[in-house]
């Protein structure tokens, strides 16, 4: 009798509901403030990962615990307990009674269980796993109390008197009508949080609360019953020996791999994506650069075809002596930019041998100043960073990368070893180069933005400010330093012992630069610039499951960015934190700003008092100015680029069309675009340097009118036009 009671199905819609529920209730801290100002996709996105990656964890848990409950019932049934009515119920009343007695023991062991797995420093991840499973049992069993006790009213009032479906029914409208309830209540009570951190007056409840509340629990909803479906049908295919109740749990089971495995190939689906976008040919750079102090020029061992697209964006762009002496009153040099490709070579000690011969050839060790740079995940290099050392140096400079990944750096975290080994190449191979020349050794300094800061900064891993030194670096500057960056770890554990003299410097802007106490400031010779809220800095797969530093729950020990009501929950954080991310930077080209992400406001004097390359008053401000026309003008030149080549691919394929092909299909859209007053050039020229000298031999940019006026600097403040959507935090400004 046991085994026939054992097949019954008790408890799988409860674990749905409690699952529900508990998903719901884990969204409500992604309403409250993040890092960044957080868009409607953005908001959606951080709700609906949270949502989801909870719901399958619940519903899979609790399925597995009421079949266990049904089995432990099953189990305690007598063995001539009959059949009918009767014992249906006190079979269902005993699965009842291990459900409860589970729930309410895991909600008084859950909190203690949880502190005896209190973070520890060098905790393995295991442990944090642990304690975030545990932290989740107090949501989980409070929602299944809750859950269990509305269908049981239910069932006491209808059981007898309603059929199977309706009881179901009025079940489904209980829980919708509690999960609604919740999600509003959670949007208002973040709201209400906020405004209490702000000393701001208390909202009522309004029309956004609700709505946003409403939305969470239909979508979830929708989910909800979407992945029941699913379960059941997998449960079905199952042998009928299982008993239903486990093999719905089966079910369950396998639709969460089901997600995880859909947002693995969502990923590697992006990963192919970008790195083919990372590769691409753009318009505005096909023809390769003239300058010969440039890789992809013709002095250059590298071919301009496998550059990547931000290889050549970076090479076909340096100051020309016109512009630079515009700016500075006098060029000594032209300089040299040096960028060897990931497919130059299959090793980061090969592309480091390349990029000494690059340098060798294009004259880089003729300069004073040699700038060594790991770039972003993307390749991309800080064109402000690169233009501020080209005028401050009146040329007489060189800027060197070697290219570890094609994705930003978010979605480069499995290359900081690759990224490490070529930091690491490079700086050795230039430092023996460096070392063997008999006088005129230039200086060497060092780069590092987002991911690049940190494998950077990794090639003196353990050895604190020494190791630069034994590399040859004499000064280095390192912007958005993400969190998991060992070096940085261990001297911010350790700073006397890693940097003896006190000549590190961690800061958010230029003013706290300068008002740290005494003259460290003025000694600092390696600087790392954090904004408190840049999420790229904050970022790791850790925030999943482990409290960070930065939202300590001492929040005198949090940097003074943090919104004060943030908390960190297990799953939550990490969501949030991935949805701030895309938001990192809202740009408007020539609009430097100054928080996020965003680093160019400050960037001209970090370089000009960093690197030890004096400039007077006037003169920075002239640089400022220029920096922030050429940004818009190579926008511009960008968009301009890529419309015309738009448009002549649609007109040459109307043509070809009416049959008008080839070279006379080619000389009616020259024609034309003279005619119109559009004169388009080879896409490798600027219209007319910023400064207002002559065209730059290397500029690689499209004709087109008079250059436009500078536009204001932007602060932390809100710009004076509307900003950018939602950009890839890697993503060159200059992108409009």
């Amino acid at each position: 009798m046991a085994a026939n009671w054992f097949r019954a199905d008790i408890g799988s819609a409860i674990a749905e509901r409690v699952a529900l529920l508990a998903a719901i209730a884990s969204t409500g801290r992604t309403f409250g403030r993040g890092l960044m100002p957080r868009t409607l996709t953005g908001q959606a996105l951080a709700t609906g990962l949270t949502g989801s990656v909870n719901y399958g964890l619940a519903v899979t848990s609790q399925s597995a615990l009421w079949a266990g409950a049904s089995a432990i019932g099953a189990a305690m049934m007598p063995a001539d307990a009959g059949g009918g009515q009767a014992a249906m119920r006190a079979h269902r009343t005993r699965v009842r009674v291990v459900a409860y007695g589970t729930y309410l023991a895991t909600a008084v062991a859950a909190r203690p269980l949880a502190r005896l797995a209190a973070p520890r420093p060098g905790e393995s991840v295991a442990r944090g796993l642990v304690r975030s499973y545990l932290q989740r049992t107090e949501v989980l069993s409070a929602a299944g109390l809750l859950t269990t006790g509305l269908l049981d009213v239910n069932y006491s009032l209808f059981g007898e008197n309603r059929a199977t479906g309706q009881r179901r029914l009025v079940g489904t409208a209980l829980t919708t009508t509690a999960g609604t309830a919740l999600a509003i209540g959670l949007v208002h009570r973040e709201r209400t949080r906020r405004a209490a951190a702000t000393d701001e007056r208390p909202p009522a409840l309004g029309v956004e609360a609700v709505g946003a509340g409403v939305a969470t629990a239909v979508g979830l909803t929708v989910l909800g019953k979407t992945e029941t479906w699913a379960a059941r049908g997998v449960g079905r295919l199952l042998p009928d020996a299982i008993p239903p109740g486990a093999a719905t749990a089966v079910g369950h089971a396998v639709c969460l791999g089901a997600l995880g495995f859909g947002i693995r190939q969502g990923v590697e689906n992006l990963y192919r994506s970008v790195e083919s976008a990372g590769s691409a040919m753009e318009s505005l750079h096909a023809l390769p650069p003239t300058s010969p102090h440039v890789s992809g020029g013709p002095a250059s061992g590298l071919d301009w075809s496998i550059m990547s697209r931000e290889g050549r964006r970076f090479a076909a762009l340096p100051l020309s002596r016109d512009e630079i002496g515009a700016v500075m009153g006098a060029a000594e040099a032209d300089p040299v930019r040096v960028f060897v490709p990931l497919a130059a070579a299959d090793s980061p000690e090969e592309r480091a041998r390349i990029a000494v011969e690059e340098m060798q050839a294009l004259g880089a060790f003729d300069r004073a100043v040699v700038v060594l740079c790991s770039p972003t995940g993307t390749g991309y290099i800080n064109y402000v960073m690169a233009e501020s050392v080209e005028y401050l140096t009146r040329g007489d400079c060189a800027v060197v990368s070697t290219q570890y990944s094609l994705r930003p750096s978010f979605l480069s975290l499995d290359r900081v070893s690759v990224g490490r080994a070529n930091a690491n190449a490079l700086l050795r191979a230039v430092r023996d180069h460096v070392a063997s020349l008999p006088e005129g050794r230039p200086r060497l300094l060092l780069f590092g933005e987002s991911l690049g800061a940190h494998t950077a900064q990794d090639v003196a891993l353990h050895r604190g400010v020494a190791g630069f030194a034994e590399l040859g670096i004499d000064r280095a500057l390192f912007i958005g330093t993400p969190d998991e960056s060992g070096w940085a770890q261990e001297w911010r554990a350790d700073p006397t012992g890693t940097d003896p003299e006190g000549v590190v410097a961690e800061v958010d802007s230029f003013e706290a630069l300068l008002a740290l106490p005494g003259d460290r400031g003025t000694r600092a010779r390696i600087v790392l610039i954090t904004h408190d809220e840049d999420p790229i800095t904050k970022f790791g797969m850790e925030l999943a499951i482990r409290q960070p530093p930065w939202l300590d729950e001492d929040r005198t020990k949090r940097p003074a960015g943090i919104p004060p009501e943030m908390d960190w929950r297990p799953l939550v954080t990490f969501f949030v934190t991935v949805a701030d991310i895309l938001n990192s930077m809202t740009v408007v080209p020539g609009q430097f700003g100054a928080d996020g992400h965003d680093y160019r406001a400050d960037l001209a004097r970090f370089v000009t008092t960093v690197y030890g390359l004096p400039c007077t008053g006037e003169e920075l401000a002239r640089i400022e100015a220029a920096l922030r026309a050429r940004e818009l003008q190579v926008a511009e030149s960008r968009l301009v680029a890529d419309q015309i080549t738009s448009a002549r691919q649609r007109a040459e394929s109307t043509l070809s069309g009416w049959g008008v092909a080839g070279a006379a299909a080619e000389q009616l859209i020259a024609d034309e675009v003279t005619r119109s007053g559009g004169v388009v050039a080879n896409h490798n020229h600027l219209p007319r340097d910023i400064a207002g000298g002559a065209e730059g031999p290397s500029s690689g940019v499209v004709a087109g009118g008079p250059a436009r006026p500078a536009a204001a600097g932007s602060d932390r403040s809100a710009p004076d036009s509307e900003p950018s959507p939602v950009r890839d935090p890697d993503q060159d400004p200059r992108d409009a």
